[in-house]
């Protein structure tokens, strides 16, 4: 759930905002009180701002427990670093460069970025239960897949996005 949640912010315009620890599913753990019992909400501070070093350290040792959530943040930076379309920064760029499909399932979201170079169809899906559409005529190539990897063989047709995740093909 966290690698789709930071594929809609990354692949998403504007600037995306990323805290640190964030790539290796950061914590802020809550020193409890003496009289209190430790339950699934009050284990953690909700606003840190005022808290000992105990709650704001960052511990590194997460980023090599959390290596596969590293890699795919890593995965979706350099992703949106290969195209200038995934960071258009003009209104009128984004009204002509990207569309969304419109499906019978508003939850499921799935748009186009394209210009005259490239193409890339971007597919989030927050259920359970992998989805499946159609790519638009052509050859194509999974450019992330819910893991963050890339795939150099082409295809077309009926493609899957797989529960809880996000995929982006790219034209060939």
């Amino acid at each position: 759930m966290d690698k789709l949640s930071a594929a809609v912010v990354i692949l998403s315009q504007g600037v995306p905002f990323i805290q640190l620890g964030q790539d290796f599913l950061r914590t802020k753990p809550r020193i409890l009180k003496a009289d209190e019992e430790p339950n699934d909400v009050n284990i953690f501070e909700e606003n840190s701002y005022n808290s000992p070093d105990y709650t704001n350290a960052v511990r590194w040792d997460r980023k090599v427990k959390y290596a596969d959530v590293f890699r795919y943040y890593k995965a979706l930076i350099a992703l949106r670093r290969s195209s200038t379309l995934f960071r258009l920064s003009m209104k009128w760029e984004v009204e002509q460069k990207l569309s969304f499909w419109r499906k019978n399932d508003e939850q499921f979201i799935i748009f186009s970025l394209f210009d005259n170079s490239e193409s890339f169809v971007v597919a989030f899906n927050p259920y359970q239960e992998d989805r499946y559409f159609d790519l638009p005529e052509g050859s194509w190539q999974l450019r992330l897949d819910a893991d963050g990897n890339s795939h150099s063989e082409q295809v077309g047709g009926s493609v899957c996005c797989p529960g809880i995740s996000c995929v982006v093909y790219k034209s060939i």
